[in-house]
């Protein structure tokens, strides 16, 4: 969970922080060479917290507790270094609920997966986009209309195999590029 966490507040702090005339942003830069130590968890996490930019989808995962449990069960985001953790995946060791805790775990690496795309993809859209617009471009004829507007084809399966069977509710695809991604990002979240 913390990974996701900081590559969504990196990109959102590069984002509002950089500038055609210093492109490189020096905090996130240090911490890439090793200069500085990442900032810790409630700093990152009060930071998207607080983003405007953010606010809608944050405000969405607020709505619940789900991802503060997904948290405690992480240990405080160690990655489920609970040694009972641990030992479920040890098949030679008799634990009653074994299938039940592998379950919570599966649940919670699609949420945080879930968070991550719909953080990232509201972030930095344009990574959803298909290139057939451009691609029409570049061999110099018109592109379909709306072409402009298509979604790339892996963020397609992922909408099929891990959005909508995991957040039923989320009831459309991409189809207009701009507000409907935003619209459908909602969907996914607890509305």
């Amino acid at each position: 969970m913390i990974s996701t966490i900081i590559n969504i507040y990196t990109n959102l702090y590069v984002e509002e922080n950089s500038t055609l005339e210093e492109y490189i942003v020096d905090k996130i830069q240090n911490w890439i060479k090793g200069v500085d130590r990442l900032a810790t968890y409630g700093v990152m996490s009060q930071y998207i917290h607080e983003s405007e930019r953010l606010k809608p989808i944050t405000e969405l995962i607020l709505v619940n507790k789900n991802y503060t449990n997904i948290r405690q069960r992480c240990n405080d985001h160690m990655h489920y270094n609970y040694y009972h953790n641990i030992i479920y995946n040890d098949n030679q060791v008799y634990l009653e609920n074994r299938v039940k805790y592998l379950g919570i775990f599966s649940n919670d690496l699609k949420a945080v997966f879930i968070q991550h795309f719909a953080y990232f993809f509201y972030l930095m859209d344009h990574y959803m986009m298909s290139t057939d617009y451009v691609d029409y471009l570049d061999v110099g004829t018109t592109p379909p209309q709306d072409s402009q507007y298509w979604v790339a084809s892996f963020i397609q399966d992922v909408f099929d195999k891990w959005i909508k069977p995991n957040r039923p509710y989320c009831r459309s695809y991409v189809v207009n590029y701009d507000d409907a991604f935003k619209i459908m990002v909602m969907e996914i979240y607890w509305v």
